[in-house]
């Protein structure tokens, strides 16, 4: 009797774990924001990331995306908070149902409403020996400038570098063309560019602006999980990223985000 009180006992803890860590969610969310001082291309963006936000929220997942987020800045200083979180849940498949601009009251909004399927897991704590400094990245810069940083870890580890501009576009920056992804030793400094085939990264302006914002957003691994976006032509979205990031396990990956400002060239 003993034995089959404790059989019974392992089989509903079993259950229950196995209920914790593999839990499907499907919800349908909306998503919109006023395409005023802003693109219709990042109004979409901004109202798909509120889409996303709202699906996690009612699958009961914490989310990262602050309602009064407006630039992409903004948006991927929350991001980073988020993703150096305890994730519990991912995205399986989004379907969009709607997405174009609608008129509300006279005001002018991207609209966007999607059905989602959520994959909601145990928690992960992140580890808290695993940090990585970042050294030699000015606040401002000028067009032609160079861009040299040193990086210096506390555990062995891989890095993927992206950089987006204001518009929310990006691409990634390091592995590249030129550089492969190496395994960067804890305790030592790492000079990047990493090749001797690059001496330095040349920085250059986009746009008519006097200065624009560039994010550069690292990603750490322990292990090396290549970038799948990478192997099509480098360039990504904070939503692809999002994606990839939080199916890393929470106490395997660290996000590191450095914001630069490029100036006119000296003349």
């Amino acid at each position: 009797m003993k034995k089959i009180y404790q059989l019974l006992i392992l089989g509903l803890l079993l259950f229950s774990f196995q209920t914790l860590i593999a839990q499907t969610k499907t919800v349908e969310a909306e998503g919109t924001w006023q395409i005023a001082n802003v693109t219709p291309e990042k109004a979409r963006m901004l109202a798909l990331q509120r889409a996303k936000d709202e699906a996690l929220q009612k699958a009961g997942i914490e989310t990262f995306i602050s309602t009064s987020t407006y630039t992409v800045t903004d948006l991927i200083q929350n991001f980073m908070h988020f993703s150096n979180s305890e994730i519990i849940g991912e995205f399986t498949n989004i379907e969009i149902l709607e997405d174009d601009h609608v008129n509300i009251n006279g005001i002018l909004f991207w609209k966007v409403l999607i059905k989602a399927k959520i994959n909601i897991s145990g928690k992960v704590k992140p580890d808290p020996e695993f940090d990585a400094q970042i050294n030699g990245i000015a606040a401002t810069y000028n067009a032609g400038d160079k861009l040299e940083f040193t990086l210096k870890l506390t555990k062995d580890c891989y890095v993927q570098i992206f950089w987006f501009n204001d518009a929310g576009n990006g691409a990634l920056f390091y592995p590249n063309e030129y550089e492969s992804m190496q395994l960067l030793k804890a305790k030592m400094e790492h000079r990047f560019p990493f090749s001797d085939k690059i001496e330095s990264y040349d920085l250059y302006k986009e746009t008519k602006e006097d200065t624009e914002s560039n994010n550069f957003v690292f990603v750490f691994t322990k292990k090396e999980v290549a970038y799948p976006k990478a192997a099509i032509d480098g360039t990504t979205t904070l939503d692809d990223l999002y994606d990839w990031i939080i199916k890393i396990p929470a106490d395997q990956r660290l996000t590191k985000q450095e914001v630069i400002f490029i100036g006119k060239k000296r003349k």
